[in-house]
């Protein structure tokens, strides 16, 4: 018997940047240590399916109890290609207001944070990890769009040393 999974929908209101729509999942097994944020929401959300594969894992015990939120990225847009491109505005806006509200708002106690993407946005989630490590300490890459070499990411990755594993 599957459970059922319960996702929340909630926007997020920047001082800086245009109102996202993001979709926040508790575990169901202890209070939230650390965020998992999903860039590319509507990807993960509705064909990789997620947040049911979340759950199984943290009911397992095969993954620690951390909130999972995913975010819109405007998929069909041209907000979509902008940030995902290696934009340090972006970053920042992922880093300095999003982390922090969804700590406060969500009630989450301190961990090790997971930021993942898919194509542009695995280009833009180790990207966002590169620039803020202390709140990114964990990058999920699915198919990063590394092949876009203008931003010199390729290079600036090859030079960091690794400082850990999820």
């Amino acid at each position: 018997m599957r459970n059922q999974v319960t996702i929340t929908q909630t926007e997020f209101h920047s001082s800086t940047r245009e109102l996202r729509t993001l979709w926040i999942q508790r575990p169901a097994t202890a209070k939230p240590a650390g965020i998992c944020l999903f860039l590319d929401a509507e990807y993960y959300l509705a064909q990789i399916h997620a947040p049911a594969i979340i759950d199984g894992l943290q009911r397992d015990g095969q993954f620690p109890a951390m909130l999972t939120a995913y975010i819109s990225s405007h998929p069909d847009s041209l907000t979509r290609w902008t940030d995902s491109l290696c934009n340090d505005a972006f970053a920042q806006y992922l880093a300095t207001e999003l982390m922090p509200w969804l700590i406060a708002e969500c009630d989450v106690s301190p961990g090790h944070n997971i930021l993942a993407g898919l194509s542009l946005t695995g280009l833009s989630a180790v990207h966002a990890a590169l620039k803020y490590p202390k709140v990114f300490s964990r990058v999920l890459s699915q198919s990063g769009s590394f092949w876009f070499n203008k931003t010199g990411l390729p290079e600036e990755i090859r030079t960091k040393p690794c400082t850990g594993v999820a």
